[in-house]
This record gives structure tokens, sequence and C-alpha cells, in this order.
């Protein structure tokens, strides 16, 4: 859970697009690392900040708004655009400021799930009601932010509103894999849920008993999630944000993203919910307190805000 900015987003992003180039059988001159890609140190940068971007995006969910916002970091532009792209850029964060406090809310809920070992009745109860207000805020999030993206779309040129398309779309692939559902290896274990469960076995030093009864708990405990989120929703929404960026003219506020917003912020963050609270009695207390230590370390962690810089 790291903010991203800069050169170091820059490269991230490349990959993640490069790499999803690839996934598609195709390449595209907007989709090309940042990086060279043809050492084994290079390669070992590119899995350690792809997993950089993929762990930010498991536990940092504002919806498709936070995909467009983390894309225009690193769209560039020239002299000429810079103040202008920058002024948008703070625009957006301080319009989607309350996600970022919802998000930061429920993280330190977590935490506090975690110190204990097993959340009580008040303690759930706090935990949805974090992931409403977070799904809530992200709803909220289209419509506040609807001036600034019309004011992004005046300011870049054709080329650059397609970069920027390419990049949502390329962030909306890793919040996937971060996030996903599928289960590509037939375990019976979703793979959102595996990944989380290698870091917390690398961070945690976890045992092989430990991991066999989270694994058991979270095929059972994964399986009833009242939120689930559809990524063909996603799909369509991002391809109909494409297809009318790149006109001419374009009025965010026909695009109906609130729902979207909501559904995409809201299943990852009831997701990442489930599996914390899911995970916590299987830990020991030293495990509990490291991990909740982790996850109050990085509260504040995501896109900067105005106020950052």
């Amino acid at each position: 859970m790291v903010a991203f900015t800069n050169m170091h987003f820059r490269q991230i992003l490349g990959i993640a697009m490069f790499s999803g180039a690839l996934a598609c059988g195709g390449s595209s001159s907007n989709t090309q690392p940042t990086t060279p890609t043809n050492t084994s140190a290079n390669a070992g940068d590119e899995a350690s900040l792809t997993a950089e971007l993929t762990e930010h995006h498991g536990h940092h969910h504002g919806g498709f708004t936070h995909l467009v916002i983390m894309s225009v970091e690193t769209i560039g532009g020239t002299p000429e655009q810079h103040d202008k792209i920058e002024a948008i850029r703070k625009d957006l964060l301080a319009k989607t400021a309350p996600v970022h406090d919802a998000n930061k809310n429920l993280i330190g809920v977590l935490a506090d799930v975690l110190a204990d070992g097993v959340a009580t009745p008040e303690e759930s109860a706090r935990v949805d009601a974090a992931v409403a207000q977070l799904a809530s805020a992200s709803s909220a999030a289209h419509g506040a932010s609807a001036q600034a993206l019309n004011q992004l779309h005046g300011v870049l040129d054709a080329a650059q509103r397609q970069t920027l398309i390419d990049k949502v779309q390329a962030q909306w692939d890793v919040w996937r894999q971060a996030n996903a559902e599928e289960d590509k290896d037939n375990n019976g274990l979703p793979d959102a849920e595996e990944r989380r469960l290698n870091h917390m076995t690398k961070l945690l030093g976890l045992s092989q008993d430990q991991v066999d009864k989270i694994k058991a708990n979270l095929k059972t405990g994964m399986a009833n999630l009242p939120t689930r989120l559809d990524p063909a929703e996603v799909d369509a929404h991002i391809k109909a944000f494409g297809e009318a960026f790149v006109k001419d003219s374009f009025d965010a506020t026909a695009l109906h993203g609130e729902n979207v917003n909501a559904h995409l912020a809201g299943s990852g963050a009831a997701r990442m919910a489930r599996f914390y609270t899911i995970v916590a009695p299987a830990l020991t207390p030293d495990q509990r307190t490291k991990l909740a230590d982790h996850f109050r370390k990085h509260q504040n962690k995501g896109p900067e805000l105005p106020s950052d810089n």
C-alpha cells in the first residue's frame, strides 16, 4: 500500500499496460513499458513494481473515478499542459477526498479487528458500516468529478485522450487481478484470496497448519459474499467512457457511472474485509499485532492528496 507518483508510478503502469497488451495478443505504441525488459534484474524490478500496484488495488477501493485519477497521474503532457493537468488532478483528488477518508476509516476498523483476533458483533457492524460508507462516497464521486473530467478532456489532445483510456483499462486489469473471484487453478480458492494469503504467509511467517486452516475457512467463508461485482458492468462502463472521451465534445454527466463506482469500490472493500475477518482467528497474538500494525502504518497511503504536495 504505497503512494505512487512521477517516474516510479509511470514504470509500474507502463508494465501493467505492456502485460495487458501481451495478454490480448497485441501491442500498441501507447502500451510499451518505460523500462527495458531484457535482463533478469529488470524482470525482478518489474515483478516488484507490478506487485506493489496489485497490492495497492487490493487495499484501496475508490471505484472507476479512482482508476481515472491514477491514470491522470501519469499522463504527462507538454510543458504548456502540465500546470493545467496538475491542477485538474488536484481538483479530482479534492473532490474525491471523502472516498480517501472512507477507505482510511475501513483500514483502521480492520486493524482493530485484527488486533482483537475475532470480530465482535459490534466490530462486525463497524466493518459493514465502513464498507457501506466507502461505496456511498464512491457513488457520489462520479457527479463530483464530472466538471474536472470535462476540463481534462478539453486540455488533452486526441492522442492523449486515447492514452488516458488505455491507462484506465490497464488499471482496471490490475484491479481485477488483485480482487478477482476467478479460480484459474481450480483449487477451490479464488485468485484474490490466494494472492493475499501468499503475501501474508511471507509477511507473518505462517505455518503450514495455519495456511491449511485459513484456506479451509476461506473456501466456505468467501462463498456467500453479499456483494459481488459483475466485471462486465465495469467493462461496459470503460467502453462507454472511452468511446465518449475520444470525441471532440465530451460531457461526463451523460455517463451514469454512480452505480459502477459504488459497485466497484463496495465489492472490492467487502471482499478485502471478509478476507481479514476470516483470517484473524487463525493468527497468533504476535502475528495479529504485526498485521494490525502493518495496516495502521499504511492507513494514510493511497493517491497523494493536494495537501501532500
